[in-house]
């Protein structure tokens, strides 16, 4: 069997070979380019979002008009009541709707809904009769549902968000089935539009 020794000699030298030299910046060797991107808006004379075929649809996966925020929840709080239940304020958690649009021409709008008008307790329904956000009704015959459209901006291309900064919320429990205790939910959804007064 060959044995082989290496000195610490040996090793010592092989690492300082390995060993990168020191890097010198030169004086007055040094330059700098400027650079600059220019943000534009979307200047095609055709809207991806109003095809010309009108039976064609849009394509799910569009990035010229996206919903990219809503508020993260909405938390009332009330004593028990007989019945009738209408709350005029609460606790709104990331309070900000966003919408992207590249467009400065394109007219948009988002529109709030209660998921089915009810709120839900294991197998139990609430009829939800009003739901404002900022004050706008979203439920309910007349109640256009749209809490924020392109005419709320200053209409340039880009990323516009709209605070949401107060919300209600009046509903029915005919059956006095509500109790100390109790915690019911539901769903605010949310729709974008490609345009300003959606039906």
């Amino acid at each position: 069997m060959k044995i082989i020794t290496l000195s610490a000699v040996t090793i010592l030298a092989t690492i300082a070979v390995a060993l990168p030299a020191h890097a010198d910046e030169i004086t007055n060797s040094k330059k700098a380019t400027p650079t600059e991107v220019q943000i534009t808006d979307a200047t095609d004379p055709k809207d991806p979002l109003d095809p010309e075929d009108p039976e064609k649809p849009v394509d799910p996966n569009q990035a010229h008009l996206v919903l990219n925020k809503v508020p993260s929840a909405y938390k009332f709080t009330s004593t028990v009541s007989n019945g009738e239940y209408s709350i005029t304020d609460g606790q709104i958690d990331n309070g900000v709707i966003e919408v992207f649009n590249d467009r400065t021409d394109r007219q948009w709008s988002v529109k709030a809904s209660v998921a089915e008008n009810k709120l839900s307790l294991n197998t139990n329904t609430f009829d939800v009769s009003s739901f404002t956000v900022n004050k706008k009704e979203i439920v309910g015959t007349g109640a256009t549902g749209v809490v924020f459209n392109s005419a709320d901006t200053d209409g340039i291309a880009g990323t516009k968000t709209k605070t949401v900064d107060n919300i209600s919320i009046s509903f029915t429990d005919p059956d006095g089935v509500l109790k100390d205790g109790d915690t019911i939910n539901g769903l605010i959804n949310y729709q974008l539009f490609n345009t300003v007064s959606p039906n």
